[in-house]
């Protein structure tokens, strides 16, 4: 009876001795006693990929969000009503007669995201500058008189759909420019026609500056008003 015992005992000793040995084995060779390693090590490269993956995600959706958002009008009536003060400050404290002179131009470059109105020292020109630039440059349309309502049509769907167009006085080489706004057109009795709001910024006289007003409010009816488009 002793010798049957003991044989048991021996036997269950040599067996766990076997699997002491099988995992000393395992965690040497740098491999962990898991029930499934391969599902375990799927979990841990996911778990440590993912946060880069949405990073990588939202990275890439910003960048895309921003270029294009990047060619197209940012206005809103704070934006407006603050480019109207900042103007009539500005002229308030002006000494020389060129101050504030470059503010339309200013406000078309950072609002429109575009550098057509800048110098060679990336500083934006003085509103006199603005009519010769758009007589060159490929990248305006000239569409005709704002005494027409299909051109002035014209103009105030390309501003409905975030697009640049100006109507400048012609008539003088540092003539009044303005901005065409989304919006309502309104019928003009002087005019005789349906006309588009207007951000106009009165260099001769700053306290008659505006951006809730027709176009009326800022010329006289006159060919010389011409429609320029931002391609």
């Amino acid at each position: 009876m002793k010798k049957i015992i003991y044989t048991v005992i021996s036997a269950l000793l040599l067996i766990n001795c076997g699997k002491g040995t099988q995992n000393k084995d395992s965690v040497s060779n740098g491999t962990p006693v898991v029930t499934s390693s391969s599902d375990s090590s799927t979990s841990q490269e996911a778990i440590s990929t993912t946060p880069k993956v949405k990073d990588a995600v939202n990275e890439s959706s910003n960048r895309a969000n921003s270029n294009s958002n990047s060619a197209k009008a940012n206005l809103n009536t704070s934006l407006l009503l603050n480019t109207i003060t900042e103007f009539q400050l500005c002229k308030a404290n002006s000494q020389k007669r060129s101050d504030c002179r470059n503010a339309i131009s200013e406000f078309i470059t950072s609002s429109y995201s575009i550098n057509d109105f800048k110098d060679e020292k990336n500083t934006p020109v003085i509103f006199d500058s603005i009519q010769p630039i758009l007589a060159k440059s490929s990248a305006w349309k000239n569409i005709g008189s704002a005494t027409s309502q299909s051109t002035l049509d014209e103009a105030m769907n390309h501003a409905a759909n975030d697009g640049l167009a100006l109507i400048i006085d012609t008539s003088k080489t540092y003539g009044h420019v303005v901005v065409v706004l989304d919006g309502e057109a309104k019928k003009s009795g002087s005019w005789g026609l349906k006309l588009p709001k207007v951000l106009s910024l009165a260099n001769h006289n700053a306290s008659k500056s505006f951006y809730d007003k027709t176009l009326a409010y800022a010329f006289k009816k006159s060919e010389s008003l011409q429609v320029y488009l931002r391609k």
